[in-house]
């Protein structure tokens, strides 16, 4: 729907406000790949020099299968995630991550999910609902052939209540 999207100046702006429209306290938890692109995790970092939560990074290398990767992310997600941050496909490996699984793992736990889709939209289908992700940001300029400094994040419905986006 189109009062799920809003329009940015990049995938980058679109992944902050997903990540920072979350009430973060001292002590919380993101979890997020050890293949990120800067992009998405750099408020990550941001915010654990600003508020002191805790980021874990799971391993999902090229070496690792779905069913491994599945499990690392499984382990990784507590009570205490806020946020599961993470790219679509991975810009440095092409891996296609299993979103609607994460999101059912990452849901299950109380954590939303928010998804750089930087290197699929425009490439792949992308189907919001089916994907389970709560946060999908975009840039215009790669695969949607739009031009450079637009972007746009689409939020579910189901999320709006429990963010208060801060720009």
């Amino acid at each position: 729907d189109v009062g799920d999207i809003a329009l940015t100046h990049s995938a980058t702006d679109s992944m902050s406000v997903g990540i920072w429209s979350v009430d973060w306290r001292p002590g919380d938890r993101a979890v997020t790949t050890s293949l990120e692109h800067p992009g998405g995790i750099g408020d990550l970092y941001n915010l654990r020099a600003r508020t002191g939560i805790d980021i874990a990074f799971v391993d999902v290398g090229p070496e690792r299968d779905e069913a491994s990767v599945l499990a690392a992310f499984d382990a990784a997600i507590d009570e205490r995630t806020r946020v599961v941050a993470i790219s679509h496909v991975l810009w440095a490996t092409g891996t296609r991550m299993p979103l609607a699984q994460l999101a059912e793992i990452a849901h299950a736990r109380g954590a939303i999910l928010v998804v750089d889709g930087a290197q699929a939209v425009g490439a792949l289908p992308v189907d919001l609902a089916s994907m389970g992700a709560d946060v999908y940001a975009v840039p215009a300029q790669k695969w949607l052939l739009g031009p450079e400094g637009m972007g746009a994040v689409a939020i579910s419905p189901g999320v709006r209540d429990q963010l208060a986006p801060s720009f």
